[in-house]
């Protein structure tokens, strides 16, 4: 009389493979999960600034101050570069005259720029402030004469 044995275990080089395969099909999804976050914070950088852009124009347009003195009503700035957005009061942008900032992410590579709202009007200088993000997409943020903010996308 024969005996019948059946194998009812997997051997280690087949729990190997299959371990080694469902890694891979697991691989894919993380890396495109990485790439939707990367791709959010650089929009989030470009929605800071313009929120950045219209807080001042709207300062500017309602004659707010927010350092002393304030006597009369004061030209609002924006002053732009790789790591933060700056809100400031005056001509000039420096330390002591910044009155919000908001940090940018760092990613994305930010042209420098600043801009000015006259008072009273929020009119500005033309300017164009171009954002490029690593996967060489962007936006620019066109700010014109009569201190309108808009934004596109760049191929």
């Amino acid at each position: 009389m024969s005996v019948f044995r059946f194998r009812f275990a997997f051997t280690l080089i087949e729990l190997m493979v299959v371990l080694g395969l469902l890694a891979t099909i697991a691989l894919f999804p993380a890396i495109e999960g990485l790439s939707a976050i990367e791709r959010s914070l650089w929009y989030e950088d470009a929605e800071r600034i313009e929120y950045a852009l219209r807080t001042a124009r709207a300062a500017a347009q309602a004659n707010r101050c927010y350092i002393e003195p304030c006597s009369k009503p004061k030209v609002q700035g924006v002053h732009v570069d790789s790591r933060t957005v700056s809100l400031f009061e005056g001509l000039e942008f420096s330390g002591t005259n910044v009155y919000t900032s908001y940090s940018l992410s760092g990613r994305a590579e930010v042209t420098p720029a600043t801009v000015l709202f006259s008072s009273g009007s929020g009119a500005a200088q033309e300017r164009v402030l171009h954002i490029r993000y690593p996967s060489g997409t962007g936006r620019s943020i066109t700010v014109n004469a009569a201190g309108m903010i808009d934004h596109r996308f760049e191929p």
